[in-house]
């Protein structure tokens, strides 16, 4: 991802308001604690109030979606989050790296030597 991509997802403090954007839940304030998981506000949680902290699973996955691109995270147990401006202690810049660094596809498995293939034997 290019770093202007990644800078103008970041400065959307508000995630997109429209379609898909009330299908998930947005957090804000949000800093990478231990393990990748985030800690921050959460709003649009169904059964609760709107700002509780909370703590997420572990970030497996962060896809920038719609135009201008908004960061959605994904996490271990299976929740995404919109995720709205960092934390001030967190800063802008780890934030950017953080998407960054989540939003990149993994390479595709390198191809295993043809000369380590096994095969079976039919006995008879």
């Amino acid at each position: 991802m290019d770093e202007r991509t990644t800078d103008n997802a970041l400065a959307e403090i508000q995630p997109p308001t429209q379609g898909a954007a009330t299908r998930y839940q947005t957090i804000r304030r949000w800093s990478v604690v231990g393990n990748g998981r985030l800690m921050g506000s959460v709003f649009n949680r169904p059964g609760q109030g709107d700002g509780k902290t909370i703590m997420t699973s572990p970030v497996v996955q962060v896809r920038l979606v719609g135009e201008p691109p908004a960061p959605l995270a994904f996490t271990e147990s299976g929740n995404a989050y919109w995720l709205g401006e960092p934390a001030d202690s967190f800063g802008v810049e780890r934030a950017k790296g953080f998407v960054d660094e989540k939003s990149r596809r993994a390479d595709p498995p390198a191809q295993p030597d043809p000369a380590l293939r096994t095969t079976t034997m039919k006995l008879t």
